[in-house]
Parts: C-alpha cells; structure tokens; sequence
C-alpha cells in the first residue's frame, strides 16, 4: 500500500469502506477483519427490521415524515414547531451557514472541521476562540469578547476531547451571544450518551430565543451512520425561514429511526454499557508505553496525547486493520488521537496492536 493512499484514509474518520476497498476486501471480509475505532458510533445497536413494504418505495416518503417527528417529540420533548429532520448534520452545517451567510463566525476550537469548511465558504471572518483542554477549570476563554450579530459556533460534548459543559458553566457564553444579539449554533450530537434530560440541554431556553439552533445527531448514537438523518431543534421563526429540499429524508431511514427511538429499554443498556466500556478504554490505553496522556471524557471517545507521531502509529496499525483518528484537523498537532469506545475485545485487539508496534523491529515506533 502506497504511503499517499493510507494518509488518504486516516485524513478524516469512519474511512471504513476506503480501506476495505484497499485491501481489497468484500463487505463482509471488512464487517470480520477491520475495527473502525476512528468514527465515534456506539457499537450497540437498537432493535431495527426493516419491514418496509417495497411497494412503498415507488412513492415519495410523507412530507414530513410523521412517525420519526413523533418519536422526536417524545424522546427530546420538543413540539413539531421546533424540529426540523435534515439529510445528516454535515449537510445541516452547510445548509445554515449557506442560509445565514453570518459576516463574523465564532468557533470555540477544537471541533469537528466541518465548521471551518462552512465558515470559510460562507462567512467574511473566521475567529477562533480556543477551549483550555488541557486545563478544564480554566475557562476564561468562555469571557472572550465576541463581535456583535456574529455566528458562534459550539460543540457540546466537544469533539475531540469529550467534555461536557453544563447550561450553568456555558451561562456567561449564553450571556454575551444574547447582549451581542448572535446566533448560537450549538451542536449536541454527542449529548445522548450522556442522557436525554433537558438539564442536561440547551433545548428548553429554545422557545424563547430566535438566534439559537441545536444540532443533533442520530446515527451515532444510534449506530446507523450508513442512514443520513439528522435533527435540527431550533426557534419556528428561523424554521420557517430556512429553506430545505421537500423530502430531506427517505421513507427507510424514516422507519428505520423511529424503532431506534422506540426502543426503550437501549438507552438504560446503553449507559450501563458506557461507564464500563468507557473506564475500561482508559485503563488499557494507561498500560502503553506509546501513550502519554488520556484526557477526561464523559462521552464515547477518548483522546490521548502521544510520545510518536500520530500519524505514524495510525498507519502503521493500519497492517492491523485498525482504523484510528489522528487529530491533526483538530488543530492539536501530530501527536493526539481520538479513539472510539468500543467493547472489551476489541480494546484489548488495540492494545495489542500498540504493542506489537514498539517489538517488531520493521514496525517499531519507540
């Protein structure tokens, strides 16, 4: 393999199909053999079949698509007013940048490089605000000054690193964007590892504020990226005014989204299954000489910081068939990773890897 083809494949997460289609692989050679630890998707999955009539696939899905809205409604206690599906959050990104084309954007960095490619396409100025991760009690940078009428831009989990900040923490950022008159494009994709509970969310400050658009993702928790669905929980205001194609979904990944938001019993499965998983990463990740830091997290990924060039040991894992994020596009340089949690087996298989990395003289990277 070509050392420009592997770099192809470790440039951005979820590479799962690029390097099966490098190895040369069938769908279900790549489902046996490759480990995708480089998109953060939950490896448990809720119950879905699909039962969908074919018969049905010859006409367009309901406008909108009722039953996913409902099990939205229920699940995030929201009305109808305030959700709106879209055809995965990525193309939600654009869409709203496309559609605010704001003169100032904000982002509150590292985070997820979508925002940056939207900004730099839609936005006269980028400003970058950085979050002191290395140093969580320190959040002077929520104080900032921000330019009025701006677009602020704020993952919640944050990605790379999985912290989390309470509505109580985020209060002097919520503050100044409402004095500034700004939107906030707040992103809690990650959030529902954490729970569902509005306390934990910005969703209830959403009927009384216009400028303040929620994004959500589906599909990783729910572990069916293959499916494009995402949600946007904003004001009716800014709903109404913001354009969409009239079928942003279709009829299957609408069936397939309401079971997994049916599925009652996943989210208690789900937790139980995080707060051992998650420690369970960590302590392994601990026992590598190759790893230098694993930074707290309170969601399904861990960042650490490494004593070799990420990029280095991502590719050279690749011979393992072990698909890693190195997070250079973060903006945190050649030496941090993000890795998914996953289970215990598959933990171990990592581990394993990285030692073999630092034993086999044509691999070793210490």
């Amino acid at each position: 393999m070509l050392n420009n083809e592997i770099s192809a494949v470790v440039e951005h997460g979820g590479q799962f199909f690029a390097l099966a289609k490098l190895r040369g692989f069938s769908s279900q050679q790549a489902l046996e053999q490759i480990i995708d630890l480089s998109a953060s998707i939950n490896p448990n999955q809720p119950r879905m079949t699909q039962d969908l009539s074919l018969s049905l696939l010859r006409h367009y899905p309901p406008q909108p698509a009722d039953n996913l809205v409902n099990a939205l409604i229920n699940k995030f206690q929201l009305p109808s007013e305030s959700i709106r599906l879209t055809n995965g959050i990525s193309a939600a990104i654009l869409s709203i940048f496309a559609h605010l084309r704001p003169d100032n954007t904000v982002l509150y960095t590292p985070l997820y490089g979508e925002y940056q490619r939207a900004a730099e396409c839609y936005s006269r100025n980028l400003i970058e605000i950085k979050r002191d991760i290395q140093n969580p009690d320190n959040q002077a940078w929520l104080l900032e000054k921000v330019p009025a009428n701006s677009l602020l831009v704020f993952v919640n989990p944050a990605t790379p690193d999985g912290t989390y900040y309470s509505p109580m923490q985020l209060a002097p950022l919520l503050k100044q964007a409402r004095e500034q008159n700004c939107w906030l494009l707040m992103d809690e994709s990650f959030l529902p590892f954490l729970g569902f509970s509005e306390n934990l969310s910005l969703r209830p400050l959403l009927a009384n504020w216009p400028k303040l658009i929620i994004l959500q993702s589906l599909t990783k928790y729910y572990a069916c990226p293959g499916l494009r669905v995402g949600a946007v929980f904003a004001h009716r205001d800014f709903l109404n005014h913001w354009p969409q194609a009239a079928w942003p979904i279709s009829s299957l990944d609408s069936d397939l989204l309401t079971q997994a938001l049916q599925d009652n019993q996943f989210d208690q499965d789900n937790q139980a299954w995080l707060s051992g998983a998650q420690p369970d990463l960590i302590d392994r990740l601990n026992t590598s000489p190759l790893i230098k830091h694993c930074y707290p997290t309170q969601t399904n990924f861990v960042l650490v910081q490494t004593r070799r060039p990420a990029k280095q040991i991502t590719q050279a894992l690749q011979n393992a068939n072990i698909l890693l994020r190195p997070c250079d596009s973060f903006g945190l340089g050649d030496d941090h990773i993000r890795i998914a949690v996953q289970t215990s087996a598959t933990h171990q298989r990592l581990i394993n890897a990285l030692n073999n990395l630092t034993k086999e003289p044509n691999h070793a990277v210490i």
